[in-house]
């Protein structure tokens, strides 16, 4: 983000989202859709968040993108508790966002390697791109991966959650994410 303008940082943020904003794919979070998002009120709001910060960190971007994205729904965060955030970045950057956020809690949904593997292996020989080199990344991905996992339960926010027990046993492994959360079950949901 060295010597970028506000306008090309927000350019930059609003083309990694572009998913949000295909009106075609319609995604329900709680009583809104993103469907009613528009990216020019969006990309307004970013801006004029961004200009608050002297200094662009992940930190700034990550609070601004959900600023940002509540005040172009017209949403009032003021009652939100919590924050949730899918990335395929982790667990390599919790670190980082456990010293931006220290009391915040992490849940690590991942699958058992032998599946990720397979989703890798069919991913590249259908698009045509199944090398030794890919193989290497998928390898070294997964051990560097099984290494922060591991440094990171020492945490007590950090939580691991097998995808395989969501499916075998589902509200067994909610009630666990709901203490873990320290929020109410409900199995409604």
């Amino acid at each position: 983000t060295k010597n970028r303008t506000i306008s090309e940082i927000s350019d930059y943020i609003i083309n990694k989202m572009l998913f949000i904003f295909n009106k075609e794919k319609t995604e329900s979070f709680g009583d809104f859709s993103t469907s009613k998002l528009s990216k020019e009120l969006f990309k307004e709001k970013l801006i004029s968040n961004l200009s608050f910060f002297k200094q662009i960190t992940a930190k700034s971007i990550f609070e601004t993108i959900n600023l940002s994205y509540a005040q172009a729904l017209n949403i009032n965060l003021e009652n939100i508790r919590l924050i949730f955030e899918h990335s395929h970045n982790y667990p390599y950057r919790v670190k980082e966002k456990f010293n931006d956020y220290p009391s915040a809690k992490f849940i690590h949904m991942m699958r058992e390697p032998k599946s990720n593997i397979y989703s890798y292996f069919t991913l590249y020989k259908a698009n045509n791109i199944l090398t030794a080199d890919n193989w290497l990344k998928i390898y070294n991905s997964l051990i560097c991966a099984i290494k922060d996992i591991k440094e990171n339960t020492k945490n007590k926010n950090y939580l691991v959650l097998k995808l395989e027990n969501l499916h075998t046993n589902p509200k067994e492994t909610m009630i666990n994410v709901a203490k873990f959360l320290n929020i109410t079950f409900n199995s409604k949901y």
